[in-house]
């Protein structure tokens, strides 16, 4: 019974089952294998079917478990015959031996096939007796060109047999050249056997001697000496010569019937494959006299070498002769080439010689060379230093920025890098500025322009890593600060509000269907989320797996995009993968990690854990979110923190330490304060014990990393202890201890040798003392007494060492701004000239000035101690420069600078209102530091400008003591009589300024209505300065340009207001009486008083402002008080002094154009000013002659509006200006001219009803008639001759005519009783 066989659908349960039924039948298997032995002389068993048995010996074994031999077709072939049966039970037999004698790790390196296998069995060739020859040096640099037409070639093919098998070209190419053309040597040079290729044997005559054989076969064509390579080359060549000789000598003997019988002997014995083989090796040279067989045999073999070869160098040398000249346009071929029948000059201009520079020649572009710079027009580089190309100017070297684009889009990978890496370059340099004095247009700003950002986002997409390299450090250039921006921001960090960031966001509505190539235009870094870089950047680091410098790259990037804003932060939490490959695989929590499978780094990232930082820094939110999801970050502040580490972890050491700091400042993981007090409180002692023993042995050599950590940890303690209510008052008190220690260590550090480190922690201690008397003073735990006498002890003991180093600074007056590129749509903070050690030096000023005024407000009786009148007096003395206009600047790194300033006035009020009159004489200095610090405060400091407002600016003391009782402002309203009805004012000028300063607190009102700040960002800065963690949201502070909250001309904000309302709603809201008036009376004060606080106004916006008072409603300018003040400010700002920077043509903040503002103030006054004489002087302030560009506006009033000069009855004695600023410089615009005599002609001006005009128009056209220095026309003056004689009436042709000079009186000028003889000469040319 024959069992069937198993089906394709069957399984394996099927197959074991089926074996188990085969077994159990005991039936017998279709085959047997038998192992036959050497030493047996029977097989072991014999199966009695014979045709299924299969016999195996050893030896046979042995054979099959050695590698495969290499079969021929026809071996394979004759093997196709062998059954299925047959193979596998062989294969079976063979299996089963092998597994008897071997073990599974032999027979799978035997049995195996990959790759590995067949390359450890290959056999180097033994070389040992080939020789070894040189190439052939050659004229050309590039091998011989084998031309197509070749004589030899063609006539070798025309002649071979038509029966015979055809050559390819590149046979025959080879067979006529010789060994030389390929760049080896002839082998007759090495005394080699040369080979000679001929026709089949012919029969040899009888006649033919031994020694005719052996001339004409010196050597042998068949025996070669091949197999000899173990003997000598010198033996091989002398055994295989006298086989020669003696096949010779027999055959010399032999005749030709003998020779042909040995001939088909021969055939007839050897293998057919043999002889065609032999056959086939000669070459058909059919010859046309068989009886020259040999002699043209002998001479192929002498004569057939160099006379070819000699012709084909030389002609290869003439080429390169014409390659050399560099003219494409004479190059021709002596040969056809293949393919190449015409010559295409475009395509071989590449090959020609550079031309010259021309010097006259016009520059396309700058040029950049390897490292960014731009090249000079005038510097010769030679071309092989690769800086020339073969562009638009091959002349010039250098690349430009058209050409760099082309190159970073090429399909050569090296080229895309090049590109990618000078581009980086370029863009570094163009933030820093570089560029900027040697470019006519901002190189930035093109580079945006022309889509940069796109071409680097899709350089991001290569799988070259090289290339991917390039592109992220280009990326980082454009995006990332530099690193003395990151300096500074470390720097910062250490400081009482090091916590806040300032937001880099441009502040632009994004549309939702707007396109990515508008997003990137308005905001770089939204369009670059919208085209997927946090994807991107998220799949380099996972798969890619870059190098070190390539992850900080990126990590840089994404803490670059992390300041943008709190939405852009949220992306990079909520990135799939992002921040737990971050955590996973930068940042380790098990130390030596990098050992570990799937991490390649041993040491962390410290910028890893700086991203973290920055998005804790973006919102509470978000730190809660990472505490929850990722619980490693507790633990990696643990290891950290408690762990001692070697010095390659201290900056990741600090940057775990800042992390710790500002989730802190939100409230989370104070707990985990608790848990490690005692190890926070012996790392301090160590610190303690380090610095004191240094201090003692006058060691200037400190453990920088020590000190660091313990200056970061007394911040931690700070703010833990100001953020929370610490249960365990004795932990206060012991830190409170080792700082006071710290602190006493550290000024006497500084005081000898003045180090960085010093200043830092000095800087540190002094916060931790503001925050721990904070803490007391606001925790009811702590006895008030206990806390009085602390802080006396405080005054009397810390702060005068403190004030020792205090005036041991040395600040750098640095004011000026770094220039560099800024884009809008890529904002930066502005760090100008600031430097490090400055920034240090301010914060650490400010830090103690703040100490200084808590300890006054909790102990007013600590105002009398000498070290506050020690400071305000050195703060008076050393620091004058702070108040100039740019004293502060608008560094937003520098805002240092204002909270020294902002403290100082705190100090300054406390104690002057708490202890006496003792310092009433710097009033003023601080007046003014109040004034320059509100306006410089910015963003995030919502709360201290409110303080200023509501405590420092409008405080009756402080004003008094700034205001100078016998002040200008006396004379002035006593020289100025406004009307009968404000004589009373006029004679008693005091009383103007003690109505100012009693009305302080209406005007405190009238400017914080003014001034209004939303209520919750108000909130949200009194929480973060007062460090109520619980109310705290973000520290990314909304971004201001790095500018002020308040403009500069803050003053003028309630006129402003009030004319805005009435132009909108076209009437006045309750209360704007009483605000233009307080405004005014505040105004009148600072300019009177404190001239240097509105000194960064300039006197045309501070006119056009007080002109708004004048648009603000029907007759609100003619109240006495709001009259009064406007006169006095108009004949402050209208003096000779203030008049030479006068200039209504130039840009005017707040005003898009000043001829519509002016159009507007002519309709208001021809509408309600009934003539007023200071509205009628403001009207005709800005048509004095000096103004530049006051055409428009003399044409708006004498051209369009000429109706209201019958109402301009201004005396000239009231003017505010001096009369001669609207006569001189003589008017020469002949519109203006016919204007003058069209006014006068109708009617519109007369001398007793507008004076001012009537001067004006009677003046101008006098001079251009009469005035030969006026640069006019002759055809000009006549028809303005012409106009004035049609005048009808007389007097006013009579003052035209006899007019001299102005002059004081009731017209303004004076004129002859006769006409003088060179104006009779004049008019008798003009009337022709």
């Amino acid at each position: 019974m024959f069992t069937n066989r198993p089906n394709s659908d069957e399984t394996e349960d099927d197959l074991l089952a089926f074996q188990r039924d085969f077994l159990a039948s005991g039936s017998k298997p279709a085959t047997t294998v038998i192992k036959k032995r050497k030493s047996d002389e029977v097989p072991v068993a014999i199966h009695t079917n014979d045709k299924d048995i299969v016999k195996i010996d050893d030896d046979e074994l042995e054979e099959l478990n050695k590698k495969p031999k290499i079969q021929s077709p026809f071996e394979r072939n004759d093997e196709k015959d062998v059954t299925y049966a047959e193979k596998s039970t062989s294969s079976t037999t063979c299996e089963n031996a092998n597994k008897e004698d071997e073990d599974m790790e032999t027979q799978m390196d035997e049995h195996d096939t990959h790759i590995t296998a067949v390359l450890s069995k290959i056999e180097e060739r033994n070389m040992d007796q080939m020789p070894i020859t040189f190439p052939t040096f050659r004229t050309s640099a590039f091998p011989s060109v084998f031309l197509r037409a070749d004589k030899n070639v063609d006539s070798a093919n025309k002649n071979t047999n038509e029966f015979s098998p055809r050559k390819s070209i590149f046979a025959r190419q080879f067979k006529n050249k010789s060994l030389r053309d390929y760049g080896m040597d002839d082998r007759k040079k090495n005394n080699e056997a040369v080979i000679v290729e001929a026709c089949p044997l012919k029969p040899l005559p009888e006649a033919i001697s031994i020694n005719k054989l052996k001339e004409l076969y010196p050597k042998s064509r068949i025996v070669s000496g091949d197999g000899l390579s173990q003997k000598p080359s010198q033996f091989s060549s002398n055994e295989c010569q006298k086989i020669h000789d003696e096949n010779i000598e027999k055959i010399s003997t032999m005749s030709e019937t003998e020779i042909l019988a040995e001939k088909d002997k021969l055939i007839h014995e050897l293998n057919p494959t043999l002889v065609k083989f032999l056959q086939n090796r000669s070459v058909s040279k059919h010859i046309t006299k068989e009886e020259n067989f040999l002699k043209d045999l002998a001479k192929q073999v002498v004569e057939d070498t160099s006379v070819d070869r000699e012709d084909e160098i030389s002609s290869g040398d003439q080429q390169m002769d014409t390659e050399n000249d560099g003219n494409m346009d004479e190059f021709t071929t002596k040969e056809k080439f293949v393919n190449m029948d015409i010559v295409e000059t475009e395509k071989l201009a590449w090959m020609e010689m550079i031309p010259e520079k021309h010097r006259n020649k016009p520059k396309i572009s700058s040029r950049f060379d390897f490292d960014g710079n731009i090249l000079d027009d005038n510097i010769n580089i030679p071309s092989h230093i690769g800086l020339h190309h073969h562009g638009d100017e091959p002349d010039l070297p250098g690349y430009n920025l058209q050409e760099l684009f082309i190159l970073s889009r090429s399909n050569f990978t090296q080229q895309r890098v090049f590109a990618m890496t000078l581009v980086g370059k370029i863009l570094a340099k163009a933030k820093a500025g570089e560029y900027v004095k040697d470019t006519s247009e901002p190189v930035l700003k093109n580079l945006l322009e022309s889509g940069i950002l796109f071409l680097l986002r899709w350089s991001l997409d290569e799988q070259s890593e090289t290339l991917l390299q390039a592109s992220v450090s280009a990326l980082h250039s454009l995006l990332c600060p530099s690193n003395h921006t990151e300096e500074l921001s470390e720097l910062k960090f250490l400081s009482n509000r090091g916590c806040e960031t300032m937001k880099l966001n441009p502040n632009v509505g994004i549309k939702q269907d707007d396109t990515d190539y508008e997003i990137a235009e308005k905001d770089v870094i939204a369009g670059l989320i919208k085209m997927k870089i946090l994807q991107r950047i998220r799949y380099i680091l996972e798969v890619c797996r870059p190098s070190p410098v390539t992850i900080n790259h990126c990590l840089d990037i994404l803490i670059r995009i992390c300041k943008h804003s709190i939405k852009s932060s949220v992306e990079i939490f909520e990135c799939p993968r992002l921040v737990s490959f971050i955590i996973k695989f930068l940042i380790p929590v098990v130390k030596d990690s990098g050992d570990k499978p799937g991490n390649s780094f041993k040491y962390p990232f410290p910028k890893a854990i700086r991203l973290l930082r920055m998005l804790c820094i973006a919102g509470r939110h978000l730190t809660s979110r990472l505490l929850n999801d990722h619980k490693d970050v507790q633990a990696l502040i643990v290891r950290y923190v408690a762990n001692d580490q070697d010095e390659n972890y201290s900056e990741t050491e600090q940057e775990v330490l800042k992390l710790w700091i500002v989730c802190c400042s939100y409230g989370f993981l104070c707990d985990l304060f608790s848990e490690l007090f005692q190890i926070i409180v012996l790392q301090i002692q160590s610190c303690t014990t380090m610095l004191s023993s240094c201090n003692k042995n006058g060691d200037s050599e400190f453990n920088e990393r020590s000190l660091k950590k313990c200056g970061l940890i007394l911040k931690l303690c700070s703010v833990v202890f100001s953020s929370t209510k610490i249960e365990n008052t004795s932990q206060c008190e012991e830190i409170g201890q080792q700082n006071e220690v710290i602190m006493s260590i550290a000024t006497d550090i500084f005081q000898s040798n003045q180090l960085s480190n010093s200043v830092s922690l000095l800087l540190i201690t002094t916060d931790f003392l503001t925050s721990y008397l904070e803490m007391q003073s606001n925790d009811s735990k702590y006895s008030s007494v206990n806390l009085a006498s602390y802080s006396e002890r405080l005054s009397d003991n810390v702060l005068p060492s403190i004030y020792k180093c205090i005036q041991l600074l040395k600040f750098e007056n640095l004011v000026g701004d770094q220039i560099s590129e800024k884009i809008p749509s890529l904002p930066e903070i502005d760090v100008g000239l600031t430097n490090s050690e400055d920034l240090m030096k301010f914060q650490l000023l400010s830090s103690y000035l703040q100490c200084c005024v808590t300890i006054c407000r909790i102990n007013k009786n600590c105002c009398q101690a000498p070290v506050f009148q020690s400071t305000i007096t050195h703060i008076v003395e050393n620091y004058q420069w702070m108040l100039s206009s740019d004293g502060c600047g608008s560094n937003y790194y520098m805002k240092a600078r204002i909270y020294c300033l902002y403290w100082s006035v705190n100090l300054y009020q406390l104690v002057v209102t708490n202890y006496g009159k003792n310092f009433t004489q710097h009033g003023h200095f601080f007046y003014i530091a109040a004034f320059r610090c509100f306006t410089q405060l910015g963003s995030g400091d919502e709360h201290l400008m409110h303080c200023l407002l509501s405590y420092v600016i409008f405080h009756p003391d402080l004003i008094r003591n700034a205001l100078n009782p016998t002040t200008v402002l006396t004379q002035s309203m006593a020289s100025m009589d406004v009307s009968k009805s404000l004589s009373a004012i006029a004679s008693d000028p005091d009383s103007t300024i003690s109505l100012a300063v009693s009305s302080l607190s209406s005007i405190r009102s009238t400017y914080i209505s003014s001034l209004y700040v939303d209520p919750k960002i108000l909130s949200e800065s009194r929480d973060r300065i007062h460090k109520k963690v619980d109310n705290i949201a973000t520290f990314l502070l909304r971004s201001d340009e790095n500018e002020s909250s308040v403009p500069a001309d803050w003053s003028f904000i309630p006129l402003l207001q009030i004319y805005d309302q009435s132009i909108s709603r076209g009437e006045l809201l309750g209360g704007s009486l009483t605000h233009i008036s307080n405004s005014l009376l505040y105004l009148c004060l600072l300019e009177y008083s404190c001239e240097e606080c509105l000194a960064s106004v300039s006197v045309t916006a501070k006119i056009v402002r007080l002109m708004c008072v004048f648009l603000a409603g029907n007759d609100i300018f003619l109240t006495s008080n709001v009259k009064k003040c406007l006169m006095f400010l108009f004949s402050h700002y209208c003096d000779l002094k203030s008049l030479q920077l006068l200039d209504f043509s130039c840009p005017i903040p707040g005003i898009s154009s000043f001829y519509d503002f002016y159009i507007s103030l002519l309709e208001q006054y021809e509408g309600v000013s009934y003539g007023d004489e200071l509205f009628s002087a403001v009207v005709l302030l800005p048509l004095h002659q000096l103004n530049n560009g006051i055409n428009d506006i003399k044409k708006a009033l004498w051209s369009d509006r000429r109706d209201i000069l019958r109402i301009l009855s201004l005396p000239i004695s009231k003017l505010l200006i001096p009369v001669s600023w609207y006569l001189y410089p003589v008017e020469n615009d002949v519109f203006m001219i016919r204007s003058y005599v069209s006014a006068l002609a109708q009617g519109y001006c007369s001398a007793l009803r507008c004076p001012v005009p009537y001067l004006m128009a009677i003046h101008h056209t006098a001079q251009f008639l009469f005035n030969d220095e006026v640069d006019v026309s002759l055809e000009s003056r006549k028809e303005i001759y012409h106009g004035v004689m049609k005048i009808k009436q007389d007097e006013i042709r009579k003052h035209i005519l006899l007019y001299i000079s102005p002059k004081d009186g009731i017209t303004g000028f004076q004129f002859s009783s006769e006409m003088a003889v060179d104006r009779k000469r004049t008019i008798a040319f003009l009337s022709v």
